[in-house]
This record gives structure tokens, C-alpha cells and sequence, in this order.
């Protein structure tokens, strides 16, 4: 079983007193299913704790913002 934590921002990346926050344990793939179409379909960001490992998911719009900061932060 994995723990999830997760959290929706208002905006930007900044986490705000406006954020909703939930844990929630995904026991099967149609939990882990719906985990990633929240994340697809409705721009939520989660995050991800396996076995001791944390990870965020994002969409796809977050990680090409991520990616743009990254390569400029390395070009700067």
C-alpha cells in the first residue's frame, strides 16, 4: 500500500493557505488509475510516497514550466 498526499495550488508554486491537502492510501491499480487522471484531467499535484521514496506528480504544463527553469537556470 502507498501513501499519497494531495495538493492542489491556487496558482504559481507556491503552497498557500488555500490548498487542500488529503492523504489517501492506493491499495490497486484502479485507485493508482485514478490517482493519475486526477492528475491528467484536472491539473491536480501529488504527492507520491513509496516504500520511503517521494515523488511528485504533475501535469504535463508544470513539468515544461520546470524544464524552461531548469535550462535557464543552466544557461545563466
Amino acid at each position: 500500500m502507498s501513501i499519497v498526499e494531495d495538493l492542489e495550488y491556487q496558482a504559481g508554486w507556491q503552497l498557500d493557505s488555500n490548498a487542500h491537502e488529503e492523504a489517501i492510501a492506493v491499495e490497486n491499480k484502479e485507485d493508482e488509475q485514478q490517482m493519475f487522471n486526477r492528475v491528467a484531467f484536472e491539473g491536480e499535484r501529488i504527492l507520491y510516497n513509496m516504500n520511503g521514496a517521494q515523488v511528485a506528480i504533475v501535469p504535463l504544463e508544470d513539468y515544461a514550466v520546470l524544464e524552461a527553469m531548469d535550462r535557464d537556470f543552466l544557461m545563466a
